[in-house]
């Protein structure tokens, strides 16, 4: 079971979504509140938390083959930092980058 914050998301994460859209918040501020939801918790929980997200079919062999033949791959993400490092570390990124 995910800490409290994780079950409460859905409304939180609502309000920082429609706030955005609306232009009262800007990204920054809307990954520094996602961000909250993250603090504290290990990073084996954040990479089980990403273990059912959608992603590009044969994503890890494409990566490989681009650094078998010497070109670097960097994960860039609009989510928060450490999910970006999860999935730099799962499908063999050299890098990653995140708002917060």
């Amino acid at each position: 079971m995910f800490p409290r914050p994780w079950r409460d998301r859905a409304l939180d994460r609502r309000e920082l979504d429609e706030g955005y859209l609306a232009g009262h918040l800007t990204n920054i501020e809307v990954a520094a509140a996602d961000g909250l939801y993250y603090r504290g918790l290990h990073h084996k929980d954040i990479a089980r938390m990403l273990d059912d997200i959608p992603v590009i079919d044969d994503i890890r062999a494409t990566v490989n083959w681009l650094r078998l033949r010497g070109i670097p791959s960097v994960i860039c993400t609009l989510a928060w930092r450490r999910l970006g490092e999860v999935l730099a570390e799962r499908y063999g990124f050299v890098g990653s980058s995140g708002p917060v």
